[in-house]
């Protein structure tokens, strides 16, 4: 018999345990800067409302990542369970899974559609303003690509970086616009400009939002692994688009 848990239940070094949790975010692949160790780093979220940061290393991420998609439902059994160094720490998170190649990862087949997370709360973009250029405080949006713009390279620092601009509006209908930088030009941005004819609709997590021309723009920089966004392409489609 399973041995069904919440997020909440679980302790660090426990064994035997099953749990189901809908993926709240998903990280790009990074490797460690001392080491040529990759890994990739993913929330979980539990119907009781607990979080969990969970990561894969090397070998695990081509056989487990691939598995694990942004607002599904798994069951996941037996990862090593570890609690994280404050210095490490993320989001108020302090319990992390390390997921192998022997940790059990099933979907759930019970629902048709994505499950999106009952902590998601967009920001009205009227209030955008009130954001602009804070160090600290970042924003969530959920909004419609409406046009994509040109990647552009951008000396920056004696480094060059790469920048793509996309229109985007939400259901006020008040424009703005979203600016992706290096690997998420690479990955987002790339998905976004195949399907923006489509007029996808996007989530974005804890974007910056920074002054540009005397207007607000939301701002994604690769730098910070945290950023995310996800396409919703699977799980909506702008009103009167198929």
């Amino acid at each position: 018999m399973v041995n069904l848990l919440s997020i909440a239940d679980i302790k660090p070094k426990m064994r035997g345990w099953s749990v189901h949790v809908i993926v709240q975010e998903k990280m790009h692949i990074a490797s460690s800067q001392k080491s040529p160790t990759r890994y990739q780093k993913f929330v979980f979220s539990d119907d009781q409302g607990s979080r969990v940061e969970e990561i894969m290393f090397n070998a695990a991420i081509e056989k487990m990542g691939s598995k694990l998609h942004t607002f599904k439902k798994y069951l996941i059994s037996n990862a090593d369970v570890r609690e994280i160094e404050e210095q490490y720490q993320t989001n108020g998170l302090a319990i992390q899974w390390v997921i192998s190649a022997k940790t059990v990862v099933e979907e759930l087949s019970e629902q048709g559609s994505c499950v999106l997370t009952n902590e998601f709360t967009p920001i009205s973009f009227k209030d955008l303003a009130s954001y602009a250029d804070s160090k600290s405080q970042t924003v969530d949006i959920m909004a419609v690509v409406v046009d994509s713009m040109p990647v552009i390279p951008i000396k920056r620092d004696s480094q060059e970086s790469f920048v793509q601009r996309f229109l985007i509006v939400n259901e006020e209908m008040v424009p703005t616009v979203l600016s992706l930088w290096n690997t998420f030009v690479e990955n987002e941005g790339k998905l976004l400009t195949d399907h923006h004819s489509k007029h996808p609709v996007l989530i974005c997590r804890r974007l910056k939002v920074v002054t540009y021309n005397g207007m607000k723009r939301n701002y994604l920089p690769s730098a910070v692994i945290s950023r995310t966004i996800t396409s919703l392409l699977k799980c909506f489609t702008a009103p009167g688009k198929n």
